[in-house]
């Protein structure tokens, strides 16, 4: 059906209200067959929404696999970052997307990459998820992957938190302890002096 409505001319990068195009949709929604037909046609592979995501950010939001895997086999921007400073390694770790992290981090997105509040795929990972309190489960092993894959256990935010201080913060009795097995730094202070 996307075949016969491009081939009748609909624009390949038309955008809905948050700007995102049908290659930022078929992201999401792991449609790999799509992405593949819309790159074929001409989609522009790094097109930002009005947050500044590219279609690899959404692919790693949902978790989408296939989708992942497709858009960094057509080169997509690892260290792409959002208006926010966040790649999409950032984004599959804040929302526990496992699968994603793993593919991204293997594909050699960088586990130190810092947003542009400091914050790293191994601070989000250590906050929890606001969708699904079942993602604990997977930014757990998120936090795993990137500690093995050199994320420093001390790299500190503007404000001083380090990805230590969040764990703490958010009482994650299983990455506290792992994170100071890995060399975190227990008496870092944050600029408030906690």
């Amino acid at each position: 059906m996307a075949a016969g409505l491009l081939d009748r001319g609909a624009p390949v990068e038309a955008a809905n209200i948050e700007g995102r195009t049908p290659l930022h949709i078929a992201a999401k929604e792991n449609q790999e067959s799509l992405i593949r037909l819309l790159l074929d046609r001409g989609a522009v592979l790094e097109a930002m929404d009005y947050f500044g995501s590219i279609p690899l950010h959404l692919a790693a939001e949902w978790n989408a696999g296939d989708a992942v895997r497709t858009l960094i086999a057509r080169r997509a921007a690892l260290q792409a970052q959002d208006k926010g400073g966040q790649t999409p390694l950032h984004t599959a770790a804040v929302w526990g997307a496992e699968e994603a992290a793993q593919l991204l981090l293997e594909a050699g997105a960088t586990a130190t990459a810092a947003g542009n509040q400091g914050q790293t795929p191994l601070h989000l990972a250590a906050k929890g998820s606001r969708r699904l309190y079942e993602a604990t489960k997977g930014q757990h092993a998120i936090a795993c992957l990137l500690l093995a894959r050199g994320a420093p256990t001390d790299a500190a935010m503007q404000h001083g938190t380090t990805a230590l201080h969040t764990a703490a913060r958010e009482a994650d009795v299983e990455l506290v302890p792992l994170l100071i097995e890995r060399g975190a730094t227990v008496d870092t202070k944050t600029r408030e002096g906690l």
